[in-house]
């Protein structure tokens, strides 16, 4: 009994709790531990803690269980919701960390489940997390550079087929072509094979891409992914500080239409769902996807946006931009996530430049 007269209550866990107890304990006091050590976010500790210590694990099932049917990436791909961190400019492990919504964690499972080394685990997730030339950053006074004229082989051709699929963090496309489509020139160390495009974009018409321009955010950002031909495939290529290649372009919001962008548009209203629902795309060039000033851009040294947030991309982002109408723009937000939510502000906060070099080709 206590002082005041009181008598606690005591409360038993049932035997087969006691083990996720434990675990839940330990848990909490590593995350504690690690928020003040690292700039994460609460959340993005609690998702990858859960993987480590086994906790809640679920199989990421399909609606109707339809799992036979659900084609999934290889890889664990994670999104985020919202702009909800705000990177602090210091190491300092006491530093501050602005958190304004909610910051999840969104996984693709090849047969129901998520594993191997390079893609469990919190030791994996954090220590790609505390690089140093991570992306996305705000793109503003960068030096600037004289740059060679870029070349787009085969991005005019008409690919054979063209797929766009729902893998629950983004609408990703991909093309078969009769000629490999690549890069080269623009200052990049190489020619670079083009993999697959997939896109960033918001809740609402103000923010969505993943970069900002002189600070400024637009309300979709497309990503062409490149790995460089000289290491053979993508996987080996992610090991390497050059060896992939991504072009980011964002979109401004027209009065009209895009024609260019009907076939894509017309292909999302048949894969709302998650888990990989696919569709054929129509009449859609590579092309389609550059600006027409392919000789300004930014270029900077930087990382995929998702976990294990590779630091081995070659950022261009161009500062031309395209088209797309608000009714085009609205067809991406009828796509649900692998939660059944609404696929919006799937775009990874700002993470700081720090010491890295930024550079701006302006040529005519």
């Amino acid at each position: 009994m206590s002082n005041n007269g009181v008598r606690p209550v005591m409360y038993a866990v049932p035997r087969r709790d006691q083990t996720n107890v434990v675990a839940s304990i330990f848990m909490c006091t590593k995350l504690v531990h690690l928020c003040m050590e690292s700039q994460w976010t609460l959340l993005e500790l609690y998702h990858s803690l859960k993987e480590e210590s086994g906790v809640g694990d679920e199989e990421c099932e399909c609606e109707d269980d339809e799992e036979d049917d659900c084609e999934r990436d290889e890889d664990c791909d994670w999104s985020y919701k919202g702009d909800t961190v705000t990177a602090a400019p210091s190491p300092e492990p006491h530093a501050r960390l602005s958190m304004s919504g909610e910051v999840f964690a969104v996984m693709n499972r090849q047969s129901g489940s998520c594993t191997g080394p390079e893609s469990r685990g919190l030791s994996h997730f954090h220590s790609r997390m505390e690089g140093k030339h991570q992306s996305p950053i705000d793109l503003y006074d960068g030096t600037p550079m004289t740059a060679t004229p870029f070349q787009f082989h085969n991005y005019d051709d008409t690919p054979t087929s063209v797929t766009v699929i729902n893998n629950g963090d983004t609408a990703r496309v991909t093309v078969d072509m009769p000629n490999t489509p690549y890069v080269s020139g623009g200052n990049l160390d190489g020619e670079y094979e083009f993999v697959q495009l997939h896109f960033h974009w918001g809740s609402n018409n103000s923010v969505g891409s993943e970069h900002l321009i002189q600070h400024k955010r637009y309300p979709c950002e497309v990503h062409l992914v490149h790995y460089k031909k000289s290491y053979k495939d993508q996987a080996t290529a992610t090991k390497y500080e050059d060896g992939l290649a991504v072009l980011g372009v964002m979109f401004t919001i027209s009065e009209e239409d895009n024609p260019a962008l009907a076939g894509l548009i017309t292909a999302l209203a048949s894969v709302t769902k998650p888990c990989g629902q696919k569709a054929t795309v129509s009449s859609l060039l590579l092309s389609t996807f550059l600006p027409n000033n392919r000789n300004n851009f930014y270029r900077y040294q930087g990382s995929l946006t998702t976990p294990p947030c590779n630091e081995a991309v070659v950022w261009t982002v161009f500062s031309d931009t395209l088209n797309i109408s608000a009714a085009q723009m609205a067809a991406f937000r009828k796509l649900k996530d692998a939660h059944g939510h609404p696929m919006v502000d799937n775009f990874r906060p700002l993470q700081p430049l720090g010491t890295r070099p930024l550079y701006f080709a302006n040529s005519a």
